[in-house]
């Protein structure tokens, strides 16, 4: 580390050299100059890291020489050494990026404690620096991993913060205006040469679909999926046209190559990437549609709801029965289901019917997905369930069917629900017998049961009707009276024991809860015993 001192008076410069020369701070080389053209000069052929310069100095002034260095140099530190008379100025240069004024005449104490500042930003910087260049190689090292890790979190992580994700998106040069997903998938069910060869079929697809995907295209691979976010350049008609060709060119690829042919499901058009989940639905509905079909390859979403047998309108209204059911809202099932059957303003064929209780099916296989829970299989078979719906030809007996089923899965998932939550109360109690001596709080207990703290703390509202901080201090004061009665120890080591290290507040909680200081207790319940 170099420094440089600007000074037109010479002994001034040769006190700060030999004062700065004594000091413990790692000056490699103490530089010098009689004026501001000359201290520029060493500025740009040496490149001090500090620089010590007077503000008051013929021809160029020491606020020039801090304006030059800001310009060219921002990374060094000027300190600026002021007279009283010229402190207003010093005070201007502290608005102009200086890092520090000393004032004259010099105090040794001031100026050493200055310079440790001074030495001490430029380590914090270098580290810093030097943290951001091995970062910097991390990510240039392992751009394509990093790059498929923030895709996956993208297609099966949690929803985004738009502008967090609009951030990693620029960061990972991946531009979305208009945009369609396309799930792509092979069936082992539609051939049955593909049945042990899905995950190698998909795996040569990916493949073919990176060796060909364009700049407007996002590629990405998982298990017997494959994904394509396809960013609009033109008109919809245009871009449409443009998909079905690539999916066609590809699946004539994969049918000549390998004998196999894909299905592909497409969302509707979105400009909001932090929807990622919406669309997979959507995606996915359309891939479901074609497992029947032997003789399409592709679905649109639109095509799907709004087909001559479509559910117009209706995807909205099937989350919200959705959300019902894992809310255990009866009422509000029941009102959806006459809402739906009753509905006179609409014809609705038998078709119509299936293809809506095969959305709630899927919709209900991606919710017990996402709770981890499974249903019992000897009373409950979603397989099953659609199967039997599709041979019922009655609208009541459809509406009787899918009735009993959601009463089915709303009774397992309250069940289902009791049990978690009255694991976690264990896990609590747990936590709190392991732990109360230790620092703790709600946060350390979520991370410890898996789960956010706003909701553990209205699941132990709900089952102990009181809050963690009242069931952490009732084990704490539990243990402290044990110990107050059967040990000798000193109160002020007890409380610490207990998770208490500052005595008063042990004080002053004991004494609100038991309604006595605890040398007080200490005594009652040793008089009591001495009475036994």
């Amino acid at each position: 580390m170099k420094i440089l001192i600007i000074d037109d008076e010479k002994l001034v410069r040769e006190r700060l050299c030999h004062f700065i020369g004594n000091l413990d701070l790692n000056f490699d080389e103490i530089l010098e100059a009689q004026d501001a053209f000359k201290g520029i000069e060493l500025i740009d052929d040496k490149h001090p890291e500090i620089i010590l310069t007077d503000i008051r100095m013929p021809k160029k002034d020491g606020l020039e020489v801090a304006s030059y260095v800001h310009q060219n140099y921002p990374e060094l530190l000027v300190i600026i050494i002021s007279g009283y008379s010229e402190f207003h100025y010093a005070k201007s240069a502290l608005e102009n990026s200086v890092f520090d004024y000393l004032l004259k005449p010099i105090d040794e104490e001031e100026t050493k404690k200055c310079l440790e500042n001074a030495a001490g930003r430029l380590r914090t910087a270098n580290k810093e620096k030097k943290i951001q260049n091995i970062m910097q190689k991390y990510f240039s090292d392992n751009y394509n991993i990093i790059r498929r890790q923030f895709l996956e979190n993208l297609f099966y992580g949690s929803s985004e913060n738009a502008l967090d994700l609009n951030q990693q998106m620029e960061f990972f040069r991946i531009r979305l205006t208009e945009f369609r997903l396309v799930v792509l998938r092979f069936f082992a069910d539609r051939r049955k040469e593909l049945l042990n060869d899905e995950y190698y079929y998909s795996h040569m697809l990916g493949k073919y679909l990176e060796e060909h995907a364009c700049e407007h295209m996002v590629v990405y691979s998982m298990g017997t999926l494959n994904y394509v976010l396809w960013n609009f350049r033109g008109s919809q008609a245009e871009e449409d046209y443009r998909l079905n060709e690539f999916l066609e060119t590809a699946n004539a690829y994969m049918k000549q190559n390998y004998s196999a042919t894909f299905a592909a499901g497409i969302s509707s058009i979105s400009n909001r990437p932090e929807k990622m989940k919406i669309l997979m639905k959507q995606a996915v509905i359309g891939i479901e549609e074609l497992k029947e079909d032997m003789e399409n390859t592709v679905a649109f979403y639109e095509d799907i709801v709004n087909g001559e047998n479509s559910v117009p309108a209706i995807n909205d209204e099937i989350m919200e029965l959705i959300s019902a059911v894992r809310l255990d809202q009866k009422e509000k099932i029941a009102a959806w289901l006459d809402g739906f059957f009753q509905d006179k303003g609409m014809e609705k064929s038998h078709e119509y019917f299936i293809n809506v209780i095969k959305i709630i099916i899927f919709n209900l296989r991606l919710l017990l997905q996402d709770l981890k829970a499974e249903l019992p299989r000897e009373t409950l078979d979603l397989n099953q369930f659609e199967i039997k719906c599709i041979q019922l030809q009655k609208t009541e007996d459809i509406r009787e069917e899918l009735s009993t089923m959601l009463e089915e899965i709303r009774e397992c998932l309250v069940e289902y629900q009791k049990s978690r939550n009255n694991y976690m109360i264990t896990q609590v109690y747990d936590f709190i017998n392991k732990n109360y001596g230790k620092q703790i709080g709600l946060t350390d207990l979520a991370e410890y049961v898996g789960r956010n703290p706003s909701y553990v703390s209205r699941v132990i509202k709900q089952f102990t009707k009181t809050s963690f901080t009242a069931l952490l201090t009732h084990k704490r004061l539990t243990e402290a009276k044990n110990m107050l009665k059967n040990s000798n120890q000193k109160v002020t080591d007890i409380a610490y024991q207990c998770g208490y290290p500052n005595i008063r507040y042990f004080n002053r909680v004991f004494g609100e809860k038991v309604g006595m200081t605890a040398n007080d207790y200490r005594k009652v319940v040793r008089a009591f015993l001495e009475d036994e």
